[in-house]
């Protein structure tokens, strides 16, 4: 008699704006899983082209369609390749409230929508996300692909470690330099 267990269900969130790294990885994350043990679905925040190339292969996808994350929403940019400038206040203001606009309002009311056993997030920009699954009291995984700037005084960085410490039960790093 063949065991007939309940399927998992994963949602995975993906950031990206183009078929990049993080993109390409997601998708072949997500295809070597067993279909039989998972019931999977990925949301885009803002790219289309992303969604319909996962619909293509068969993935369950939507784009997320609220204004707030079309027109507004802005990351926390704390990447070597990307670090905001101490001359740029409006950046970091910009930041600061979309942030919280997201882990208070946006994202709890996008989550409850979805019935999930786990959220994987595709990267540590969206740590809003964390602390709005956190909670919902579920599983959250957190793939870090990027490595963090230093800053100027340290802070930036250990608020993003400590929200990802606190709001995640297990972090993916691509390499020992992006762990540490």
């Amino acid at each position: 008699m063949k065991d007939i267990t309940k399927k998992k269900k994963l949602l995975f969130l993906h950031q990206g704006k183009g078929i990049g790294g993080a993109f390409i990885s997601l998708f072949n994350l997500i295809d070597s899983l067993d279909k039989d043990k998972y019931d999977i679905f990925v949301l885009f925040l803002k790219y289309k082209d992303g969604c319909d190339f996962f619909i293509r292969k068969g993935i369950k996808s939507e784009v997320i369609q609220h204004p707030f994350y079309r027109k507004f929403y802005r990351y926390y940019a704390n990447f070597e390749t990307s670090p905001v400038k101490w001359y740029h206040p409006h950046i970091y203001l910009r930041v600061f409230v979309s942030w919280l606009l997201s882990a208070y309002i946006f994202a709890p009311v996008i989550l409850k929508k979805y019935d999930y056993d786990l959220l994987y997030l595709n990267s540590s920009v969206l740590a809003d996300w964390a602390y709005a699954s956190r909670n919902f009291n579920k599983k959250t995984i957190l793939h870090l692909r990027e490595t963090f700037t230093k800053g100027y005084f340290g802070i930036r960085r250990l608020l993003v470690r400590k929200i990802i410490e606190k709001n995640t039960n297990f972090v993916i790093s691509i390499s020992k330099h992006n762990a540490s």
